[in-house]
């Protein structure tokens, strides 16, 4: 046995559960646990305490939703089930909490039924009885499982009572609503109205004193607004102060950059063009404006008509022709008078003026009597700045210290402009209170008979019908516990067995497969008869019934036996079982009997030198034997006998020795063996049980492999076990397994669910024809 199949075989030794093996072998446990779980059910049945039960359908709503919900925002974050949900809630808690079932049971008289009254003797309150036979849980299915209805039941051992409890809670749970819906209602009207009465006086009181103060106030009111004076004036005088700033910025810097143009004179003589490059086109206008003014044409008739003119005409044709000389004047001073750009620009400049002779000659010769020199026309434009820039630091000046003023007046208002804006909210939040208590006291004077929660009754108590016990429901239960009371028997008592369950159990156990499965030997007279003309044992079926069914399976064992040496090329073979009695010897006589009649040479060593049988079955006296080889008083051949079966020698015990296992530990066994494997194809040793001496493992050592005789319905599950070990620790091979011992009656051969009757037994019926020639070939064989 090498290690792979031994850690196989450890693998494989736990407990192995198989259905429908274990209702095949356990059945009638099952069958018990079932009676017994049927019959304790029907006598539940027949004296169990009879109960009746009563139901009711309650739907709940909220009575005009739209005006008690007045003020609740409907996008507040609330779920609209979980609303729902809390409500059923609280009223499943109502229904069953002690303040409406102690009404109950008062004005019910719940103490005077029967049930009670047996409760209250043994020592139950009428409220635990309630509690403990009233239910109350979330109606609707299906489609209406969220409708908001309430189902309730009560159970009690009579039908009128059942009805009459569940009437009784009822009426009480909606008197309970009706009063809280009512009195909440009148208690709510009245802190709505002494609210409206005190935000009435809050109102009047804010009112007054805003009136007050806006008479006596600086300020002004502009439509419900009120305006500090002394603000809006500081912030006009801020707003042209910053404008004089600006304009006063921009004087300044244009005057430097003519200082700094001047000043630069030193170094060279300004040109026509860097003086008039200083000057916008606006600036030109207004110098144009003032050159006019100057020469007194301003008053006249002339000038006052033409002016809305000239002012249009500042724009276009002036900015033009100006443009046009400041252009001449530059390329004249660059290139000269001869040069063809200035004289392009000289006839653009007469083209324009010719323009502007046909529509208005008189200005044009006012333009042309007027022109004067760059250096002349930037002094003028720096003496108005000069001048612009004078004026502005005084109004600057000017509106600062008017800031000033604005400024402190407006602190002194500041303060009373606050108070009046504090006022103000304090009226505007008060009318809002007034405006807000008003609609709801509007509410719920229109919603007082409204209000609250409705609870119709959707199905009214009826007369109990009995619930419980229910013979279906009893018997199912009672069914299923006996099933499994007879399950966990048949499952410990599967655990406790010790026997094998099967052929693959055994296997397992061993780590080797079945060659056979012999059942009892059953000899007939005319074998007997047949036995007396020969030496050999009746017991010897595979000679004197060749075609007896136990032959047969012995000869399936010899074909097994034969494909296993085949492969391996064992020739010595040790024999022995777990135990004493299970029948070893006889296996090995008719196994090596079929053997040689199959043409090998086979020798049968009797090595059971405490309790030896092969002579006996081969019907063999011999004065040398095994016994007497091994001390050395004679060789292979003089301790060989051949028997009456062609093929087959056999080496007895010979004499009893006082020291069995030493005589088996001497070279000679060693020496027995080396020779028989040269002489014979086969060589089996029959030895002792491993259990019961040592003698077997001393020669398992030498041997080629093991054969393991086991009487399944004698051994139990450990000595074989145990042999396994003993096989293991000594590294033999077990080269196959022969059970002995099956019984006939049982179809299957002693192991019962794995092989049917003709798996091993086959050959019976195959058999009959031959029967009458059995005597013949007996009396054959004797011979």
């Amino acid at each position: 046995m090498n290690e792979s199949e031994t850690h196989r075989i450890a693998e494989q030794d736990s407990f192995e559960i198989d259905i429908l093996r274990l209702l095949r072998r356990r059945w009638p446990l099952l069958l018990f646990g079932l009676l017994v779980g049927v019959g304790v059910a029907v006598a539940y049945q027949m004296n169990a305490r009879v109960s009746y039960e009563s139901n009711m359908e309650i739907l709940i709503a909220l009575r005009s939703s739209e005006l008690t919900n007045s003020g609740t925002s409907s996008d507040g974050g609330i779920d609209s089930t979980v609303l729902h949900s809390d409500m059923l809630a609280t009223h499943i808690e109502l229904l069953t909490s002690p303040l409406i079932l102690n009404d109950a049971i008062k004005v019910g008289r719940f103490d005077e039924l029967e049930s009670y009254i047996e409760a209250r003797r043994e020592g139950t309150s009428a409220l635990s009885l309630l509690q403990k036979n009233l239910l109350v849980e979330r109606g609707g299915e299906g489609d209406a499982r969220g409708a908001s209805v309430l189902n309730a039941s009560y159970r009690n051992p009579n039908p009128a009572d059942a009805e009459h409890v569940l009437t009784v809670v009822y009426e009480r749970y909606c008197h309970y609503v009706e009063s809280q819906t009512r009195n909440v209602g009148e208690e709510a009207a009245s802190l709505i109205q002494q609210a409206q009465q005190t935000n009435e006086t809050e109102l009047r009181q804010a009112t007054q004193e805003y009136t007050r103060f806006v008479a006596t106030s600086a300020g002004l009111l502009d439509g419900e607004e009120l305006r500090s004076v002394p603000h809006e004036r500081l912030k006009g005088i801020e707003q042209e102060l910053a404008e004089i700033r600006s304009q006063l910025a921009y004087a300044k810097s244009r005057y430097e950059m003519i200082d700094d143009l001047e000043g630069a004179k030193q170094e060279g003589e300004p040109t026509d063009i860097e003086r008039l490059a200083l000057l916008s086109a606006k600036e030109i206008d207004r110098l144009k404006l003032f050159i006019e003014v100057t020469k007194g044409e301003v008053d006249s008739q002339q000038f006052q008509i033409d002016q809305p003119m000239r002012s249009a005409a500042l724009d276009a044709e002036y900015e033009k022709v100006l443009s046009l000389i400041l252009r001449e004047q530059a390329l004249t001073a660059d290139f000269g008078d001869d040069h063809p750009l200035v004289q392009r620009v000289r006839d653009e400049v007469a083209s324009v003026k010719r323009f502007i002779r046909e529509k208005a000659p008189g200005d044009l010769e006012a333009l042309e009597s007027k022109e004067m020199k760059p250096a002349q026309i930037l002094e003028a434009y720096s003496s108005l700045l000069a001048n612009d820039i004078n004026e502005l630091t005084k109004r600057q000046q000017h509106l600062v210290e008017e800031a000033k003023t604005e400024r402190v007046l407006a602190k002194e208002v500041e303060s009373e402009y606050l108070e009046g804006k504090a006022l103000k909210a304090r009226m505007v939040r008060a009318q809002q209170r007034y405006d807000e208590v008003m609609e709801r006291l509007q509410e719920i004077q229109l919603t007082t008979n409204y209000a609250g929660f409705s609870t119709d009754l959707l199905s009214a108590p009826v007369v109990g019908t009995q619930v419980w016990p229910n013979p279906l429901v009893v018997l199912s239960l009672g069914s299923f516990a006996g099933l499994l009371l007879g399950s966990c028997g048949a499952l410990w008592a599967d655990y406790s067995d010790q026997t094998f369950r099967d052929p693959g159990d055994l296997e397992r156990s061993l780590g080797a497969s079945v060659l056979a499965h012999v059942p009892r030997f059953q000899i007939t007279r005319k074998e007997k008869k047949a036995a007396k003309q020969s030496k050999l044992s009746p017991l010897c079926r595979t000679v004197f019934a060749p075609h007896s069914t136990e032959a047969e399976v012995l000869r399936m064992a010899r074909t097994g036996l034969f494909v296993h040496t085949g492969r391996s090329l064992d020739k010595v073979m040790l024999v022995t079982s777990p135990m004493p009695g299970d029948g070893k010897s006889t296996m090995i006589v008719n196994l090596a009997a079929a053997i040689a009649k199959a043409g090998k040479s086979v020798l049968l060593v009797d090595a059971d030198l405490r309790r030896p049988t092969l002579h006996k079955l081969l019907g063999v006296e011999a004065s040398m034997g095994l016994a007497e080889y091994l001390r050395g008083d004679g060789d292979l051949e003089s301790a060989t006998v051949q028997t009456e079966v062609a093929g087959l020698d056999f080496i007895s015990h010979g004499h009893h020795p006082s020291d069995p296992a030493e005589l088996l530990e001497s070279f000679g066994m060693e020496r027995l063996i080396a020779e028989a494997r040269q002489e014979y194809d086969y060589v089996f040793i029959d030895t002792p049980p491993l259990l019961a001496v040592a003698d077997p493992l001393i020669i398992a050592a030498q041997v080629d492999s093991a054969l393991l005789v086991v009487r399944v319905q004698k051994n139990g599950r450990r000595p074989v076990e145990r042999s396994r070990e003993l096989l293991v620790s000594s590294k033999v091979n077990v080269a196959g397994i022969i059970v002995n011992g099956a019984e006939r009656g049982d179809k299957n051969f002693g192991y019962g669910e794995y092989v049917q009757p003709y798996e091993y037994g086959y050959a019976t019926k195959y058999t009959k024809s031959y029967s009458s020639r059995d005597t013949e070939e007996l009396a054959t064989a004797s011979r």
